[in-house]
């Protein structure tokens, strides 16, 4: 797996470098493992340590088997390094991965896989336990060497220029791991190879420690810079560089490229593919000509290897031309003086000359005074800059032109105001001029738009030229024009912008082509065309408003105002004001330092500039009832939302406080409530200090309004467990200190809703242990801060200085905390105890615990607990207990105790008996203080009762008297309703009964569920027919739920809801049962109930059609031939309204017909039949020979309403309405007609289609 990721990391940078950068694959040459890695101890996975120590590094994959893991800054765990372009690969972690040495002279080779040719080399190194110094012999293939001396590796700790760091150790005897944020480090290591040695393959480095000692020399990787197809030149150099031209050189690259490219500019930015290069030369060097003097410039040079194919350029190299001929030069002498005679202590003259500089000034360190002469060219603009050092104050110079004997310019001590500043501009004069520059530049009479001009002729010049230039422009050009005027006493210049610093140059105009060099700057401001307004005062300041006034500047009667919050810059909108400077504010926020804008308007884009007021500060917002700040409550018991509370400001305000016994300032809260319950809390004092004084908070919680308040709690111990809230009602919180001054007290106020325990039945009736263990306030680092005791919530200390002793885990001396993050030690730098108020209005049994342990080993700590009321003297307090323990581990004691009936405050004091050390201020942790007591109902709540309990036994803790809840299912008894265990009795019906215990100062509800179990059922009728609606019972009042339906075999049922299937039960007599589910609690209430069910057969009929004699009938007929019809009744139905009510009936009429057979028991069974024809056998011939058959043509039951007779010539022979058997084959004369055939036309009387046939007569 190792070579696979050492194969990809290598592809890996050949693709991101373009081969510019290869890592050499180490091949041989590591001696150690230094390198822990996996889960083992770390003596198993390496085999020494980095350093003489025998601490290792780590990989970020280790986890030590008793110190945790490594950092996430250790050595990544693939073994993977970049330092820019350069990219390494460690050897692997479970293998040997450092050459290691540390004997002096003695040596080691790393040898390579992969051979390559290289400009330079880089190595991953460190040293342990100190510096050291190689030698490194880089190894060639062809057997030659190159050798470096003098390599210097730092210490693994706090070298500079790391490659890694923070990687944090392992010591190998013991598994401890260190960690640091910095250290230890891994370095870089580089050589650059000669160019003769560029074009041979490297095969390997031998490493010798030359420096003495026990530092320990490490190598861990190594990469190449690869020697590119086309290699740059190297080693720019100039020479013979003159005004206007320069030699520039260099050396050739160990490949000879066939000519270069050069390129040189004005400007350091680098050329690139665009760049037009300046020549080309086979030369290792050039001559650069038509350069302009005193000019920086800017040279490159790169190999042309053939067509399209370059190196890099190398470069920028820099270089100044000449300033000027020598017979153009004159120097000027610097005087350098240091008042107090240390030098300058970094403040520099920069002499700058064409844009060059070409002198730094300054006065070595230690020397008062000193001389230095500075070359410049006749006629060129010079300037001096100072750069600033320290105690620029001591400096003072004089600058002095040695060809005039000018002094050009003197400056003095404390002239702090120049530094950073150009502070000479001029020209420099090394010749005699003819036309001179005028001198004592001035300007006066400035307005906002004008200035008058004046200087004095140095010649006789009757012209000048005058250029007005914004302040801080650049010097002009010598042949910049200006304007040419014969004024100078003096010159009005107009047109100018109001309140703009400008600067102005002037030379003088001596004749054709004479003309003086530029005398200047000379500096000055125009004044402002619209005045500030002046002598802003605010008053009338309160929480949310103040007033504003102010006088007018000039003559304007409008302003525009605003106002900021102090520090937040000018106003970016404003309010516009007419006539009268006067401007009240409103919407402020209290307690805010504030500052007011003023400005006039002169006139559409003119206004003044801001005129600010004094800052001053609002008064707190909440110093009053009747503006509160409102609170965020949090619907947990987590702190997630709070109110940062601060007194600064606070006065007394008018409300009555029946509890502080001082205030020196109160502050006002509101907060809407979410539930019955809230706990308020102090937390997070500020600051958190030893030395903080902090005074004593008392909180007080208002029902009502303002003027009508009642209070519900008050506490100074930092919190109040509020019970018995309406939700949505809103509270007021008043928070007084309670001391004769303020001093630096501030907090977080938190309003959070706590979770009642689950052995508490409500919060009213529990009296519990606030910061039980002692987690508030939260405190940071590993050493116990002494905390005055209004910081702590609940706790506070007999102790005279008021001060209790809290530990953070983890600590300085390792002392686990048994419960949370901290504990205390009984006590701080004085004898006295810690203690804890309750409330007991009766006599009250608490149930206590905590846990103890002892600071020092030797012994036992012994501590106890007394109990009183705060009134009596310590001394006729009880011991609760005592109690000892020694350093080993928490010692948990607990106990219970009764108060006496008539205390209603009692104190329980921890106090110290001895310790180990002798001094009861040393010793004695505590943690995890518990008193609990609940004057509540202490049975069951709920409770749970069945038909067995006639009489319930119900208690509650302490005094007080039951009631009945109104609303219970029925009317119940309790014994004795004065008695806190008494019963209860007369449960009649299922359901929740309430019942109120007012105990002495609060109320509890409990409540009692009677579970007898509802069982009755029946069904609307219990006797049924087969396959008729489903049915489901009516269950009775307060029916039990859950229970299954069951029945005997053949009858379909449902077990949850009980609803029968008429259509798939089996016919006859069921039993229906009810059973509930008792969970295999025994019970003689009824868990059963039964009901019996019949479901009669039908009488199932099939609908039989037939004929009989020329009528077709229908029958009913039973499907059982064995049905017995007794008081079976008939409905029929059929086509055109046809009813009947037997059980056979004449169909006459095609169609559907149905018939309803009802039984005797009221079951009823519908068959249908449809008739396709109700004709029966038409006779087709008749015999009236006298005997008894076939005598008539007998049609009786057809309903024809007329019969005609033809023969077989279509003559109609006969005619009969109203048929049945007339015909015997006679005419309607009577006449007997001859055998033959004869055929018929019959009509019927009910509506049928006429119908035609045949019929024979035979004698």
């Amino acid at each position: 797996m190792k070579k696979l990721l050492l194969l990809f990391s290598l592809l890996a940078v050949s693709l991101l470098h373009s081969q510019e950068y290869e890592v050499l694959s180490v091949s041989s040459g590591y001696n150690e493992d230094v390198i822990a890695n996996g889960s083992a101890s770390a003596s198993t996975v390496t085999t020494t340590g980095v350093d003489d120590a025998n601490w290792a590094y780590m990989s970020t994959d280790y986890v030590s088997p008793s110190d945790g893991a490594a950092a996430a800054t250790a050595i990544p765990a693939d073994g993977l390094v970049s330092n820019g372009d350069v990219d390494f690969e460690f050897g692997d972690f479970s293998e040997n991965n450092s050459l290691r040495i540390q004997t002096s002279n003695s040596s080691g080779t790393l040898s390579f896989s992969n051979q390559v040719n290289a400009t330079n080399l880089y190595f991953l190194v460190t040293s342990g336990s100190g510096a050291s110094t190689v030698s490194a012999e880089v190894l060639f293939t062809d057997g030659t060497s190159q050798t470096f001396t003098g390599l210097s590796v730092a210490d693994w700790y706090n070298g500079g220029s790391p490659v890694l760091q923070g990687l944090g150790r392992v010591r190998r005897n013991d598994d401890n791991i260190e960690l640091n944020s910095t250290n230890p480090r891994i370095y870089q290591l580089s050589v650059a190879l000669a160019t003769e040695n560029q074009t041979k393959l490297v095969s390997g480095v031998e490493f010798t420690k030359t420096s003495a000692g026990t530092s320990v020399f490490n190598v861990f990787a190594a990469s190449a810079q690869i020697l590119p197809e086309c290699p740059a030149p190297t080693n720019i150099a100039s020479s013979n560089v003159g005004t206007e031209s320069a030699t520039l050189s260099w050396d050739a690259p160990s490949v000879t490229p066939s000519s270069y490219e050069y390129y040189y500019s004005t400007s350091n930015v680098d050329p690139d593919d665009t760049t037009t290069v300046s020549g080309t030369t086979t030369d290792t060097s050039v001559v650069i000509d038509g350069l302009s003097a005193t000019t920086s410039y800017y040279f490159w040079v790169r190999s042309a290897c053939g067509t399209d194919t370059t190196s890099s350029w190398t470069g920028p190299y820099s270089f100044d031309t000449e300033m000027c001929p020598v017979d153009e030069q004159c120097t000027y002498t610097f005087y350098l003086s240091d008042s107090y005679g240390d030098g300058w202590n970094g403040n520099t003259l920069n002499v700058i000359q064409n844009g060059v500089t070409v002198a730094d000034v300054t006065l070595p360190v230690g020397e008062e005074a000193g001389i230095q002469e500075v070359t410049l060219c006749d006629g060129v603009p010079f300037s001096i800059y100072w750069t600033g050092g320290s105690w620029s104050y001591e400096v003072s110079f004089n600058i002095v032109s040695n060809y005039t004997g000018e002094q050009i310019l003197s400056v003095p001590t404390y002239s702090t105001s120049l530094v950073g500043t150009t502070i000479y501009t001029g020209y420099s004069v090394c010749s005699v001029l003819s036309c001179p520059q005028p001198t004592d530049l001035s300007a006066d009479e400035i307005t906002a738009y004008t200035a008058e001009l004046s200087w004095t002729e140095a010649g006789s010049a009757t012209q000048w030229e005058v250029i007005v230039l914004p302040a801080g422009s650049d010097f002009p050009a010598e042949d910049a024009e200006g304007v040419v005027t014969e004024d100078n006493d003096p010159y009005l210049i107009e047109e100018l912008d109001s309140y703009t610093e400008y600067e102005y140059y002037v030379k003088a105009l001596c004749g054709a082509g004479d003309e003086s060099f530029w005398s200047g700057p000379y500096e000055f401001m125009t004044e402002v065309s619209c005045p500030q307004p002046v002598n802003i005062v605010v008053s009338d300041v309160v929480y949310d408003a103040a007033t504003a006034t102010w006088e007018a500047g000039a003559e304007e009667t409008t302003w525009e105002v605003a106002i900021m919050e102090s520090g937040a810059g000018e106003p970016t909108s404003w309010i516009t004001v007419s006539d009268n400077p006067t401007y009240t504010f409103d919407d402020l926020d209290g307690l805010t330092d504030y500052v007011v804008y003023v400005r006039a308007y002169c006139e559409e884009d003119d206004q003044s500039f801001w005129s600010l007021s004094a800052t001053f500060e609002t008064p707190i917002s909440n110093d009053e009832c009747n503006n509160p700040i409102e609170v965020p409550v949090n619907a947990t018991e987590d702190c997630t939302q709070v109110t940062t509370v601060s007194f600064e400001g606070a006065t007394v305000s008018g409300e009555t406080s029946e509890c502080a016994d001082n205030n020196s300032g109160d502050i006002w809260y509101s907060f809407v409530a979410l539930g019955t319950t809230h706990e308020i809390e102090m937390i997070n004092p500020t600051p958190l200090a030893t030395t903080t004084v902090y005074d004593d908070v008392v909180l007080t919680l208002y029902d009502g309004t303002c003027g009508d308040l009642t209070m519900i709690y008050c506490t100074s111990v930092n919190n109040i467990l509020a019970t018995d809230l309406e939700p949505g009602s809103t509270y007021l919180l008043r928070i007084i200190d309670n001391t004769t001054a303020v001093n630096n007290t501030g907090f977080d106020l938190c309003i959070n809703t706590p979770e009642l325990p689950a052995n508490q039945d409500s919060f009213a009736c529990s009296i519990r242990t606030i910061n039980s263990d002692f987690e508030v306030p939260d405190i940071s680092g590993v050493y116990p801060p002494v905390l005055d005791e209004n910081m702590i919530q609940g706790w506070r200390t007999t102790a005279a200085d008021g001060q209790i002793e809290v530990w953070p885990t983890p600590n300085f001396e390792d002392v686990p905390g048994y419960s949370g993050d901290q504990f205390i030690e009984l006590n701080a730098n004085l004898e006295g105890g810690v203690y804890q108020d309750y409330e007991t209005p009766a006599a009250t049994t608490f149930t206590y615990s905590f846990a103890h342990r002892a600071r020092r080993s030797g012994g036992l700590d012994v501590c106890r607990i007394l109990s009183g009321s705060p009134d009596d003297d310590l001394a006729d307090y009880t011991v609760v207990g005592t109690f000892s323990a020694d350093n080993t581990s928490w010692v948990v004691n607990t106990g219970t105790f009764t108060t006496p009936d008539d205390q209603p405050v009692t104190r329980f004091i921890f106090e110290a008996v001895s310790t180990v050390t002798n001094d009861n201020s040393v010793g004695n942790f505590l943690d995890a203080v518990s008193f609990i007591a609940d004057n509540s109902i202490t049975v069951d709540n709920p409770m749970t009762i069945d038909c067995d309990d006639i009489d319930v036994a119900i208690t509650a803790a302490g005094g007080g008297s039951w009631s009945v809840v109104d609303g219970n299912p029925s009317e119940t008894v309790i014994a004795d309703p004065d008695s806190n265990s008494t019963t209860i009795s007369g449960f009649t019906l299922p359901g929740t009964y309430y019942y109120e215990w007012n105990g002495t100062y609060c109320s509890s509800t409990l409540e009692i569920v009677y579970d007898i179990y509802v069982v009755e059922f029946n069904y609307d009728a219990t006797e049924v027919c087969y396959d008729g609606e489903d049915f489901v019972p009516t269950l009775a009042d307060g029916f039990t739920m859950g229970g299954t339906f069951t029945s005997t075999e053949g009858l379909v049922l449902d077990a949850t809801t009980g609803e029968i299937n008429t259509g798939e039960s089996t016919p006859g007599t069921y039993t229906v049962t009810y059973t509930v589910d008792t969970g295999g609690v025994a019970t003689t209430c009824d868990t059963e109930y039964s009901v019996d069910v019949t479901i009669f057969p039908p009488v199932e009929m099939a609908i039989v059609g037939g004929c009989s004699g020329v009528a077709y009938m229908l029958t009913a007929t039973p499907l059982n031939e064995n049905e017995d019809l007794t008081g079976v009744t008939y409905d029929w139905s059929g086509p055109n309204g046809f009813t009947g009510d037997t059980q056979e009936v004449q169909a006459i009429y095609e169609g559907d017909y149905t018939v309803v057979v009802t039984s005797a028991n009221g079951c009823s069974y519908e068959s249908s039949l449809s008739v396709e024809s109700t004709y029966c056998a038409i006779p087709q011939g008749i015999s009236p020979q006298g005997d008894q058959y076939n005598q008539d043509f007998d049609l009786t039951g057809l309903n024809v309403s007329k019969l005609e007779i033809f023969n077989r010539l279509g003559k109609k022979v006969y005619t009969q309405t109203n048929y049945t058997d007339q015909w015997h084959g006679q005419t309607d004369e009577g006449e007997i007609l001859p055998v033959g055939t004869y055929f018929y036309v019959l009509y019927f009387s009910d509506g049928k289609d006429t119908k035609t046939g045949w019929v024979y007569i035979n004698y």
